[in-house]
C-alpha cells in the first residue's frame, strides 16, 4: 500500500531507490515554471490501505501552457503566514499533489471533493505525517469543501470574535454566556471539524499574526527603499534598479 511509481513506463528515470525506500516507491520529480508553481513530470499511483481502491495521478504536460488550471501545482496550498507551522512541501507532498488533482478534475462535485478530502487524510497517515498535523490539514480542506472561500472568511471572522469575547470574559467584565453561545454556534460547522478548528486557531493564531506583521513591515521597508533608489536615479539620470530573482530570465524586468 501507499505510493508507487507507474508500471512499465519506459520514460521513467532510472534513478536508484531513495534512502529507506524501495525500487517501486513513487518519487516527486518537478519542474519549476513560476516562483511558486511546479509541474509534476512523472505521475504515480496511491493504493489506499485496507481497500482495493487505486488513485492514479497523471503527470502535468510540460509542453502545454503551464498557466492553465490543472497543468501546474503549488504543492501544499498553505498561506504564507502559516508555512512556519506546515510547509508547502514535506512528508505530505505526495498526498497534497494527489488531493489537488482529484479536486481539480471535477471542482463542482462536492461529493467527489469530500472523497478526495478523506483520501487525502488517509494518504497523510500513510506518508508518516504526525496525527495532529494531518487532522488539522484535513480540517482545513474539508471546511473549504463544506463552506467554500466565502464561508472560510466567515468562519475566520467567527473564530476571531470568539477569541476576542473569550479574552474579554477572562480579563474583563463580559458575561460568560456570550463566548459560550458563540462557541456552541460554531458546532454548525461540524462536530469533528469545529473543535479542531478552534484548537488550530488558538495554536497558530498569535504566531501567524506576528508573522503577518513582520511580512508587512518587510514589504513596506522594501517598497520605501526601492522607491527612494528609483527616484534618486531618475533625478541623477542614472540607470539604477533592483533586479529581483526570476525563474524565467526572459520575463519582464522588475524595478
Amino acid at each position: 500500500m501507499g505510493f508507487r511509481r507507474p508500471q512499465n513506463d519506459p520514460n521513467y528515470p532510472d534513478y536508484p531507490p531513495l534512502p529507506g525506500g524501495g525500487p517501486d516507491d513513487a518519487e516527486v520529480i518537478l519542474r519549476q515554471v513560476a516562483p511558486s508553481r511546479f509541474q509534476l513530470l512523472h505521475g504515480f499511483t496511491y493504493d489506499r490501505e485496507g481497500t482495493n481502491e487505486h488513485y492514479p495521478l497523471p503527470p502535468h504536460d510540460p509542453y502545454a501552457d503551464p498557466t492553465v488550471s490543472g497543468n501546474w501545482t503549488d504543492l501544499a496550498s498553505v498561506p504564507p503566514i502559516l508555512t512556519w507551522f506546515i510547509g508547502t512541501y514535506g512528508l505530505h507532498t505526495r498526498a497534497a499533489l494527489l488531493h489537488d488533482h482529484y479536486v481539480d478534475v471535477e471542482p463542482g462535485d462536492r461529493e467527489k471533493r469530500k472523497l478526495a478530502d478523506t483520501v487525502f487524510r488517509d494518504a497523510l497517515r500513510e506518508s508518516g505525517v504526525p496525527w495532529l498535523r494531518r487532522w488539522l490539514m484535513w480540517t482545513a480542506v474539508s471546511l473549504y469543501t463544506s463552506v467554500g472561500k466565502v464561508g472560510l472568511f466567515v468562519l475566520l471572522a467567527h473564530l476571531v470574535l470568539l477569541a476576542a469575547t473569550t479574552a474579554w470574559w477572562v480579563f474583563g467584565s463580559l458575561a460568560w454566556w456570550i463566548p459560550l453561545v458563540l462557541g456552541l454556534v460554531g458546532f454548525a460547522w461540524g462536530l469533528r471539524r469545529w473543535p479542531l478548528a478552534v484548537f488550530g486557531f488558538a495554536l497558530v493564531g498569535v504566531p501567524a499574526l506576528l508573522v503577518g506583521v513582520v511580512r508587512l513591515v518587510t514589504a513596506f521597508i522594501e517598497y520605501v527603499v526601492e522607491t527612494v533608489v528609483f527616484l534618486t536615479a531618475k533625478v541623477k539620470r542614472e540607470d539604477r534598479s533592483f533586479e529581483r530573482p526570476r525563474v524565467n530570465p526572459a520575463a519582464k524586468r522588475t524595478y
